[in-house]
């Protein structure tokens, strides 16, 4: 039997969240980001062309798709006031929503850093219902950022989840770093009604119409989509380790396989280990994090910065 201790001296992971700090509790701010509706005419009238540009800052939300002889309008960080000419053109051109981003952006702590916060979210948010597969990690210029359904036919998806250190909050353009989760839900993912009452259970879902927006209860939606569970990350990785040790067939074999595991395995995202163990029973702790019940508006969106619809 090979000795762990000769294959992990002096290569100790990092300290998680939960390690460092006994009872840690998340506090999020949430509000609305990217949303993306569709009109299926050619043009809208000038005054309310000149009212949305108005309403941004000067700028055109409106993309022209030619072929299908419509419109899609792309928003970011949209107010009530943009909300409610958007709600209008909606029923008055029997538009819809088709995507909506409700951004959660974690509270400063001083005895947390963003990265840190980051860190315990990848170890206790989990996405429901997620095809299993790599996570695609990516650079998004202030960290590592991450994506939880990394298609590329974005039509097919019906939600995604990004998470990543912003530089800042677009609620505090002048505050420091920050943990930011930003679900995105697309299509039937916003428009199936909250309850069915001919089966009598919650359904997938947010909204139906543009107006709903107002009155979104953000931990209802994370309710709905997504679960923070225990699990301890740092445990399943020595779990696994021993396991390998026990299983290889020498030293060299089983560093090998453990430093593929450290590169390849994605180890810090309890996601992956649930990919790994399907039957594997994750209890639901709603005092990890404090979500708010409404949304705060007032966030500035970040002019010149193209956001992929991804």
């Amino acid at each position: 039997m090979l000795i762990l201790r000769d294959l992990l001296r002096g290569d100790k992971p990092p300290l998680l969240a939960h390690e460092a700090y006994p009872r840690p509790v998340l506090r999020f701010d949430c509000y609305a980001d990217t949303g993306v509706w569709f009109l299926p005419v050619p043009r809208i009238d000038l005054d309310e062309f000149n009212r949305l540009r108005e309403l941004y800052d000067g700028e055109s939300p409106i993309e022209r798709l030619p072929k299908l002889r419509a419109l899609r309008i792309i928003v970011q960080c949209p107010q009530p006031e943009m909300l409610t000419e958007l709600a209008y053109l909606e029923e008055k051109y029997g538009g819809n929503i088709t995507r909506l981003d409700i951004s959660a952006d974690a509270r400063s702590d001083p005895n947390m850093s963003a990265e840190h916060q980051l860190q315990y979210i990848k170890a206790h948010l989990l996405m429901p219902r997620r095809p299993a597969g790599p996570i695609k990690e990516y650079d998004n210029d202030h960290g590592i950022g991450a994506l939880y359904v990394p298609r590329p036919d974005v039509e097919s998806k019906l939600r995604d989840l990004a998470i990543y250190c912003d530089r800042t909050s677009k609620l505090r353009p002048n505050g420091p770093r920050v943990a930011h989760i930003d679900p995105r839900l697309h299509r039937r993912a916003l428009r199936t009604p909250a309850r069915n009452r001919d089966q009598g259970r919650e359904r997938l879902g947010v909204i139906e119409h543009t107006h709903e927006i107002h009155d979104l209860d953000p931990s209802d939606l994370f309710r709905r989509h997504f679960r923070f569970v225990k699990f301890d990350t740092q445990q399943a990785q020595r779990d696994l380790f021993r396991k390998i040790a026990q299983q290889a067939g020498s030293i060299e074999e089983a560093r090998r396989m453990i430093e593929h595991e450290k590169r390849y395995g994605q180890l810090d995202y309890v996601q992956r280990w649930h990919d790994r163990m399907p039957t594997l029973r994750l209890q639901t702790a709603p005092g990890l994090v404090q979500m708010p019940s409404s949304l705060t508006w007032g966030a500035v969106r970040r002019r010149r910065m193209e956001k992929r619809i991804d």
